[in-house]
């Protein structure tokens, strides 16, 4: 099983005004074998792209008369991510799994990722390391 290493790192930096107190920004990052990939927040659909690009995937965004939405492609699997108010639905022509986008509970969190990650992406589970 293959390590994921996630770590964060705070920057408190001044507003810019009497009135303004600090700013805290958190930034994550990826460590899969000893290449870092930055991470916006931990969230399922921030690590799931984040995995999914270093592992190859491409991604494309399709916009329709209706609908948009992003697909992930590596030579014949195809999957689709259709995003809504932090509820995202994941699919391929076999299974649909849906999420909320953020969750709170890291383990539940990173427990949605790698079944996400296995089951439509067919990859190799990850042993998430905090």
């Amino acid at each position: 099983m293959e390590k994921a290493v996630i770590t964060s790192t705070v920057d408190l930096s001044d507003g810019g005004c009497n009135a303004c107190g600090l700013v805290e920004d958190t930034m994550y990052t990826l460590a899969i074998n000893d290449v870092e990939i930055p991470v916006d927040d931990l969230t399922v659909n921030s690590l799931v792209m984040a995995i999914a690009l270093r592992k190859g995937y491409k991604q494309e965004l399709v916009m329709d008369i209706s609908d948009e939405y992003i697909v992930y492609k590596n030579g014949v699997e195809s999957i689709q991510l259709i995003e809504d108010v932090d509820q995202l639905t994941y699919s391929n022509d076999t299974l649909t799994i849906e999420t909320a986008n953020k969750i709170l509970d890291t383990n539940i969190l990173l427990t949605k990722v790698n079944e996400i990650l296995t089951k439509l992406f067919k990859l190799e589970e990850l042993d998430f390391v905090l």
